[in-house]
């Protein structure tokens, strides 16, 4: 749990009707943090913040603002609270910027009263801080999506509650909004102290913005942690199905790069076989698979990514199961699927006692007169987990093996 954690979600199930959308999830955000949720198109986001903003009751669990439960209070009290700002609002009547942003302020009134000078004065500093006091006299109808969706935010910071939520919040933006509004949350949860939950589909936008990141896949919180522990390669492959390049961006945050998928090529009659762990065969598979090579993989361990992506790609495979060393029948398998393949393909993946029997393969391979190409882009002494045993058998496959430094190379060697 955060510290002085402002939302709280224990245990939460909640759906409609018979439809289950979320089982079993907890989830703190505390004051002065920003936390992002991701995951795919019908993971539960928006069902998770409808829960949090006392619009969808959960059917099991508990949820706590500020240490009350909003199913408990009425619903000024829980506005006075919980702030959302939902996907898109289509305007029903015909409202000023300005009006929309006082309605805010509703809350805060007693149930007879009016707005006072303060209200309007709050809700004129809402709506400087989202950049939209030029457009106070204009009707909601006539504004763009981008407009209305910053005049909504400015009606969540006059409401003035300590937990802010925020349902895609970049939608309609265009960059130079989207950089501001980041900047806003920012200041929201470091200077006022304020909780913010927000749900994002640009992972790098959730990477920059967010203290912590939350992964939702099928209705459960599979991933919680810092935007680095959470946006990885694993990850992306696990629960979204696609491949990515993670990598270090500014202040040592991630950045996630998805390259769209190639259409396949014809196939060519050519096969490859190749060796990975590790996730470093993963790449070369599907580029080779994109060439049109028929893709064979051994000897691989189950729940390594290389195995994920060869079970995605439909490719023929051995595997054995976690941590265990490569058996002699296994091997046998292996030797099977390489006896057939026109070249063999071997990545510099760390090899340590329980897959050394791989380049045993790949050298009986070369002894029989199979085309090895070895992918080196690092030193096989950083890989060497044998004392030795990988190392000596690597160079032995360089001195009959062409090396190539990367996928590239590789795909180009092989032709």
């Amino acid at each position: 749990m955060s510290p002085e954690a402002l939302l709280e979600l224990r245990g939460v199930t909640a759906g409609y009707g018979v439809r289950s959308v979320l089982s079993d999830v907890t989830l703190s955000v505390g004051a002065g943090e920003v936390v992002g949720l991701v995951g795919p198109n019908g993971s539960g986001k928006t069902t998770l913040v409808r829960v949090a903003s006392r619009t969808l009751r959960p059917s099991a669990g508990e949820v706590l603002v500020a240490g009350h439960d909003p199913y408990r209070l009425s619903g000024s009290q829980a506005a006075r609270l919980v702030a959302v700002v939902p996907q898109d609002v289509a305007p029903a009547f015909s409202f000023t910027a300005l009006e929309v942003t006082l309605m805010g302020r509703s809350p805060h009134l007693s149930r007879w009263g009016s707005s006072d000078p303060e209200d309007w004065a709050v809700a004129r500093r809402a709506m400087a801080a989202v950049g939209v006091q030029h457009l106070a006299d204009r009707p909601l109808e006539e504004l763009s999506g981008g407009e209305r969706q910053r005049v909504v935010l400015a009606q969540a910071l006059a409401q003035d509650a300590p937990v802010l939520l925020l349902d895609e919040p970049t939608t309609h933006l265009d960059l130079r909004h989207v950089l501001d509004l980041l900047s806003l949350v920012r200041v929201l949860a470091e200077r006022d102290g304020r909780a913010v939950l927000a749900v994002f589909h640009d992972l790098n936008l959730a990477a920059s913005a967010c203290d912590r990141v939350a992964v939702l896949d099928g209705g459960r919180l599979v991933l919680l942690g810092r935007p680095e522990e959470v946006l990885t390669h694993v990850m992306l492959l696990d629960v979204y199905g696609v491949e990515a390049d993670v990598r270090p961006g500014p202040r040592g945050r991630p950045t996630v790069d998805v390259e769209p998928p190639r259409a396949a090529a014809a196939p060519l009659g050519r096969h490859a076989h190749v060796i990975g762990g590790a996730g470093r065969g993963a790449g070369l598979m599907r580029m080779l698979v994109e060439r049109g090579f028929e893709v064979t993989a051994g000897v691989l361990h189950a729940t390594d990514t290389d195995d994920d992506v060869a079970a995605r790609l439909n490719l023929e495979r051995i595997t054995v199961p976690p941590f265990s060393d490569v058996d002699e029948e296994s091997v046998s398998a292996c030797r099977s699927l390489i006896a057939r393949a026109d070249v063999v393909v071997v990545c510099d993946a760390p090899y340590g006692p329980g897959n050394l029997a791989n380049l045993e393969l790949a050298l009986e391979a070369t002894e029989s007169g199979t085309p090895v190409v070895l992918v080196e882009p690092s030193p096989i002494g950083s890989r060497d987990f044998t004392d030795g045993r990988a190392s000596e058998l690597w160079e032995r496959l360089r001195a009959r093996a062409e090396v190539a430094g990367g996928y590239e190379g590789a795909v180009a060697a092989i032709g």
